[in-house]
């Protein structure tokens, strides 16, 4: 009798730990972050965006190597550059 009893009761607890990490999902994590700290984010990887377009687009070296790579997955995902 008493092992039925632990079986129900941790059954009970896996059924309140299921509840809890459905409602976590459902409340989902973006409730907890502030308009503010979106637009923060948001800004900052734009700017990181342009500063990579940036870079590749004006790297000159000996044989444009990361230029020409870039401008070459240009082309592969049908880009628009010439």
């Amino acid at each position: 009798m008493e092992a039925d009893f632990n079986a129900s009761e941790k059954m009970q607890s896996f059924n309140l730990g299921v509840s809890m990490n459905i409602q976590a999902i459902q409340t989902g994590v973006s409730g907890e972050i502030s308009l503010q700290n979106r637009i923060v984010s948001a800004a900052l990887l734009g700017l990181a965006g342009l500063g990579l377009l940036f870079l590749v687009g004006f790297a000159h070296g000996p044989e444009n190597t990361l230029h020409n790579a870039a401008h070459d997955m240009r082309h592969a995902f049908t880009f628009p550059c010439h």
